[in-house]
């Protein structure tokens, strides 16, 4: 796990919401942490290692050979933009120098050894200087997001080999520790570090959750790409065969195949309803985004399903929808990481937003703790199957036999129908009273759970909907709590019975958010516009932005389309909800795409 935001404005004075003086600058601080844990032993150790610039999810892969691990360290780089995906590789039994570790070294540097954790260096996505101008991109510049450009551009080819490599940093030892301003946060963009005869792929750093394939033989997954929207896979074929020519050392680079499994683009992504999902006054559904987008708007949370029947990704947005967040799901050729039935998903499941009627009317299931209308979360999501299957004798399995790769292996016998997966919802609106004086997490994160409709009964699906929703909870977001006959009929088919084997109990918390999905007109780019915005932002945004809206904590946002805008004036993330109107959105991105 690791440390997410840099948080440079807790060290900034402001008057009159302006920066005045930079008291410590964090890239000069040791970063932010990673750290694993000890889990026999329950001690936690930081892992400078692994990096010190912030991640929003680590996940490890199949490395295919015992000396070396492989973890995908996904998202943020410190707030510097752009940088590249990047993953680690650490080579295991070595101290920090390289150099087999003392047999009385201290028990931190034994475990962390063990694990490959005190010896590697993080690799970044790498393209040929010769293949970019057929991914679209006709200028080589490490400062431009190049990768957000090839993820934006619908003429681009969906496939195309890469490395990923290295940067000169390579942290050297407890006691030679450095700033996190000097680790490879910097280089990517450097040219001094470029790769011989290639160039780091660089894009915006919010490239949130990675979904790994369950299957243990592969070493692949697929990347939330949350700033355009859009997913890429990434297949390392045959590690076994780098890791065996590097002979011991850390590789120079890992080839990799890459897929854009789905593109930033509208049209790219429209999600079956199934007659269900009508958005708030009946006019319109959730099979586009809030402005009406055919797209993925700021995936974040992602997990990839590996059924016995089926491969499928469970997609979370994060979006800021006012209208409500969505869960998909979206069923994955396995072979190649493209999607079964191109440019279609499945609604799972619609929650928050800021126009819910609910909280409209400042209903909330904690009596007291309403806190404001605004967004909900999803967090992700989970296969237990194994946890709770049964074998042919009629008893659960061991602990032993779900150890290391077991729960995999028995997820995969599991037919999806017959799986049981559960995920984290964030209902922030509800964050006030009880919630707010134990100082509860985004209003208590809550565990939904998806099973199969014909295995729950009706009562208690309700029963489960109330624990999150409140009084007049349900399960589909039609508002009933059971399968109805059509929906039975449709069991025959798997888009049906994909959507009947994710029945969600939490999921009106609170269902139906949505208003009429109407196009919204461009924006204005007249002078008077762009100084109207100039005024709102430098009001509202220069304390955390900076005055040039590049310099702030979320690095160079002059690019922001005004969906972006949207999103993040509406409360994402650790963003205030400015509650702004249209014109003022317009406005504000009029100006800011006014600075590049």
């Amino acid at each position: 796990m690791a440390e997410e935001w840099n948080i440079q404005r807790m060290f900034n004075t402001t008057k009159d919401k302006k920066v005045v003086k930079t008291e410590i600058d964090t890239n000069e601080t040791m970063g932010l942490a990673s750290i694993v844990v000890d889990v026999k032993n329950q001690v936690a150790y930081t892992v400078p290692a692994l990096g010190q610039t912030g991640y929003e999810k680590l996940a490890p892969l199949n490395p295919q050979h015992p000396d070396y691990v492989l973890i995908v360290a996904s998202g943020y780089n410190h707030d510097v933009e752009p940088a590249p995906l990047k993953v680690y590789v650490g080579k295991k039994g070595v101290g920090a120098d390289g150099k087999p570790l003392p047999a009385d070294a201290s028990e931190r540097d034994q475990f962390l050894a063990r694990n490959g954790l005190l010896y590697g260096k993080l690799y970044g996505l790498a393209l040929a200087n010769d293949k970019f101008a057929s991914l679209g991109i006709d200028k080589i510049d490490t400062k431009e997001k190049m990768f957000d450009a090839y993820l934006t551009n619908p003429d681009a080819p969906n496939t195309f080999d890469a490395v990923f490599a290295p940067t000169s940093y390579q942290w050297g030892g407890w006691n030679k520790g450095v700033a996190v301003g000097q680790t490879e946060m910097l280089k990517w963009q450097e040219a001094g570090e470029q790769p011989e005869g290639y160039t780091f792929f660089v894009g915006d750093s919010k490239a949130e959750h990675p979904a790994v394939d369950p299957d243990i033989t592969k070493t692949r997954y697929v990347q939330s790409m949350t700033y355009k929207g859009g997913l890429l896979g990434l297949d390392f074929g045959d590690m076994k065969a780098v890791f065996d020519a590097a002979n011991g050392a850390l590789p120079a680079n890992l080839p990799v195949k890459a897929t854009r499994t789905v593109a930033a683009v509208d049209g790219a992504l429209t999600i079956d309803v199934a007659n269900k999902g009508i958005k708030h006054g009946g006019e319109g559904d959730h099979s586009t985004w809030q402005d009406g987008s055919a797209k993925t708007v700021a995936p974040d949370g992602l997990y990839w399903v590996k059924a016995a029947d089926k491969d499928v990704l469970i997609l979370d947005e994060d979006s800021g929808n006012a209208l409500g967040e969505r869960k998909m799901a979206l069923p994955l050729n396995a072979a190649d990481m493209t999607l079964a039935e191109p440019g279609k998903g499945y609604l799972l499941a619609i929650a928050g937003g800021k126009k819910n009627p609910r909280a409209v009317n400042k209903i909330a299931h904690y009596p007291g703790t309403f806190s404001k209308a605004t967004s909900t979360e999803f967090s992700g999501s989970w296969n237990i199957s194994s946890l709770i299957a049964k074998k042919a004798d009629g008893s659960f399995y061991t602990a032993k036999e779900l150890a290391g790769t077991g729960q995999q292996k028995i997820n995969g016998t599991i037919a999806l129908n017959d799986s049981t997966l559960i995920g984290v919802v964030q209902h922030k609106g509800e964050s006030a009273g009880a919630v707010k004086e134990v100082k509860a997490d985004q209003g208590r994160p809550a565990v939904h759970l998806l099973a199969q409709p014909a295995r729950i009964r009706p009562q208690y699906a309700i029963n489960r909907g109330r624990l999150f929703g409140g009084h007049g909870s349900s399960c589909w977001p039609d508002g009933s709590s059971k399968p109805d006959a059509a929906r039975n009929e449709s069991l025959q088919t798997m888009p049906r019975r994909l959507l009947s084997a994710f029945l969600l109990p939490a999921l009106s918390l609170p269902v139906l958010l949505s208003l009429v999905a109407t196009a919204l007109p461009s924006v204005a780019q007249d002078q008077d516009f762009i100084t109207k915005g100039k005024g709102l932002f430098e009001e509202n945004c220069v304390e955390c932005h900076g005055e040039d809206a590049k310099s702030g904590d979320s690095g160079d946002i002059r690019d922001a389309d005004k969906q972006q805008v949207t999103m993040a004036t509406g409360g994402f993330e650790s963003m205030p909800d400015f509650e702004f109107e249209e014109y003022k959105i317009e406005a504000i991105t009029a100006y800011l795409n006014s600075l590049k």
